[in-house]
């Protein structure tokens, strides 16, 4: 009996052992997790503050704005990230354009049709002038993810188009460098003037804060969308984190087919193009 006593209180000795080893080591692990986790957001915050264009959102950020997409990219999660799909490319839109099925109009279903979207192919990398842009272009979801509102001209058969003066808020000033680097006018909304002489020339002219339109010559006709399962997503860097990977930034995304060479609806117009509207 005493041999028995002997040899339990052994194993509970060395049980008592293991478990305080086994405590320490998730303790240092959890330490060191928290370690990284804290560097990566802080250099997300540099990172934040020194562009123009984000920098608002800079000091309120936490690990919940960085969406981990894969092993190399971090997606900046901020309250305008998804304005320009929820907003443009929704089917209670009236503009021009490609429109994404409801179940996308909350940021949650985007930011996973993001993340599919990256997880399907490997991204065209771009030197743009004004930072490295990364394109995933005609990605095929293999489901329906909306509706698309291009059709080529030569398709058209008893119907005439018309010129439309595509007017759309910039939701996201952030967007600006890439829309005067196209070659789009940029103006303050509210600006009377049709012609080009109040259009900023240089993104460094606009004032954070402030709120602006793009404009663009569009052509239209009245015709139904068709569904498409064809997904298209630009992010553009914003710099190294901590960890390594690469934050990055929603420039654009839409649904529907993309001409690689044409960077906005006015090149669709040029390479022989019309929106259709919708409407019968």
């Amino acid at each position: 009996m005493k041999l028995i006593m002997e040899n339990w209180r052994g194993f509970v000795k060395e049980n008592l052992e293991d478990s305080e080893e086994e405590r320490i080591r998730k303790d240092m692990e959890y330490e060191r997790e928290r370690g990284e986790s804290s560097g990566r957001l802080e250099s997300a915050k540099e990172l934040v503050a020194a562009n123009k264009f984000l920098n608002s959102f800079a000091e309120g950020l936490d690990e919940d704005n960085l969406v981990d997409l894969d092993s190399e990219f971090v997606f900046l999660h901020v309250e305008t990230t998804f304005n320009h799909a929820k907003h443009s490319h929704s089917r209670e839109s009236d503009l021009p354009g490609s429109k994404f099925s409801d179940r996308y109009s909350i940021d949650d279903s985007l930011m996973n049709l993001v993340r599919s979207t990256v997880m399907k192919q490997d991204s065209e990398r771009v030197d743009a002038g004004y930072g490295i842009v990364h394109k995933w272009f005609n990605v095929n979801m293999g489901v329906p993810i909306g509706l698309d509102s291009l059709v080529k001209a030569e398709d058209v058969r008893g119907k005439q188009p018309r010129d439309f003066i595509f007017k759309e808020p910039i939701r996201n000033n952030a967007e600006i460098p890439s829309l005067i680097d196209q070659g789009l006018e940029v103006h303050p909304i509210g600006s009377d003037n049709d012609d080009s002489s109040d259009a900023l020339s240089d993104p460094e002219m606009a004032i954070p804060g402030e709120k602006y339109e793009v404009r663009q010559p569009l052509k239209v006709i009245d015709a139904p969308l068709q569904p498409t399962k064809i997904m298209n997503l630009i992010l553009v860097e914003l710099g190294e984190l901590a960890d390594g990977k690469t934050l990055t930034s929603l420039i654009t995304m839409f649904p529907g087919v993309n001409e690689p060479e044409a960077r906005n609806k006015k090149d669709y117009i040029e390479k022989g193009y019309y929106f259709v509207t919708g409407k019968s």
